[in-house]
């Protein structure tokens, strides 16, 4: 069999890892075969772009719509498709897809999260069941076997940042961890740890909570496990970066020419970056308390009383009592500071809105890192 490049990708949405560059990776790195996982499309809504990539596409759609879903694209026409594990409650969400070739067989497996709830971590615990069973028998024939996803499990300490404190959490649980140590000793490897047994600070997933990604505190929770009959013919295992630099790029020259052309907006009309913020955030939200926004508009200080003083001298801003605040005050955009934010700056918000409009909860808050320095309340509000 001649080197075959297998890749593994949870797209968290196909359409929206489209409009990303998911279609550019797929260009530059070439895999042989794609497991996909997570697709939350039906084939006749794949993006266009994919469906005229020189692929076979096979999938295993789930019957809840804009849910779950794995695909595999092949450069190789596969000899035959199973599809799911006949378990109905698993194969109805769409979590498993084989497919035979000559040489080998591939799995695209998407394993259940249980960050939900304790139904969620039964279910999960239910599915590892299913999925051993599914593992085990096939084996059976001897085949080379590659089971390619995300299971939503981290196994070692080096898998995930701080693993101290992680024990109780769903996806490094002692329970689950001995799972993947189950499914090592009937006869697979975990073909990354293989090549790299020591390696650490290595994930393929990164919270969207405070900036988990931009300082890489991930999660390794994706997996090529390889059955013993093809251990042999690893050559490399890796973690690629889906154009993570060329994005960081962008959004950074994105987010400075936002910068400087808001800079010289504000000087023309002689506001603030806080003044501008409040009316942004009250563009954005509507009525808000005066508190609320001082604490998140003047977060490196300064006094939101003045700024809604000058604000209401300009006519752009009322201040009624706050009746579920006595001590406080709502702050309301009045029918000018409406014009003004949108006609006058229009062009501002036009452009912050495409800016953060294809990204997802993980690359917003990557960017409200790099988005700092703009000093508005749209931005830093758009990235929690």
């Amino acid at each position: 069999m001649s080197d075959v490049k297998i890749a593994s990708y949870n797209v968290n949405g196909i359409r929206a890892a489209t409009r990303k560059g998911l279609y550019s990776w797929i260009e530059e790195s070439s895999p042989d075969l794609i497991c996909f996982q997570e697709m939350r499309s039906t084939e006749q809504d794949m993006p266009k772009l994919l469906v005229e990539l020189n692929y076979n596409k096979y999938h295993e759609i789930a019957k809840k719509k804009g849910y779950s879903g794995v695909s595999i694209f092949s450069t190789i026409p596969a000899n035959a498709i199973l599809n799911g594990i006949g378990v109905d409650w698993i194969d109805d969400e769409g979590r498993v897809l084989t497919a035979e070739y000559d040489d080998f067989r591939l799995v695209s497996a998407y394993f259940p999260s249980g960050t939900t709830g304790d139904l969620r971590q039964d279910m999960k615990m239910k599915f590892l069941d299913h999925f051993l069973r599914f593992a085990i028998d096939l084996k059976r024939d001897g085949k080379p076997t590659i089971i390619a996803g995300d299971f939503n499990i981290c196994h070692l300490d080096i898998d995930i940042h701080n693993p101290d404190k992680q024990h109780k959490t769903s996806g490094f649980l002692p329970e689950e961890r001995a799972w993947v140590t189950q499914l090592l000793s009937i006869g697979y490897e975990d073909a990354f740890r293989k090549i790299h047994p020591t390696l650490t600070n290595a994930y393929s997933w990164w919270s969207y909570r405070a900036g988990a990604k931009a300082r890489n505190k991930g999660w390794r929770i994706d997996y090529h496990m390889v059955s013993d009959t093809m251990v042999g013919r690893i050559l490399e295992a890796k973690i690629e970066s889906i154009a993570t630099l060329d994005a960081f790029i962008k959004l950074t020259r994105a987010s400075n020419t936002l910068h400087h052309q808001l800079s010289r907006s504000l000087a023309e009309y002689n506001l603030t970056e806080s003044q501008f913020g409040v009316l942004e955030a009250l563009h954005y939200l509507g009525p808000l308390n005066q508190r609320s926004l001082g604490e998140k508009i003047l977060k490196s200080g300064g006094n939101i009383t003045m700024v809604i003083v000058n604000l209401e001298k300009q006519g752009w801003v009322t201040k009624t009592k706050d009746q579920k605040d006595k001590r406080s005050h709502t702050i309301t955009l009045t029918t000018e500071g409406k014009h003004f934010i949108k006609e006058v700056f229009p062009g501002h918000i036009q452009r912050i809105s495409e800016l953060f409009s294809c990204l997802d909860d993980d690359e917003l808050t990557e960017l409200s890192v790099i988005c700092k320095k703009l000093g508005t309340f749209a931005s830093q509000w758009t990235a929690k």
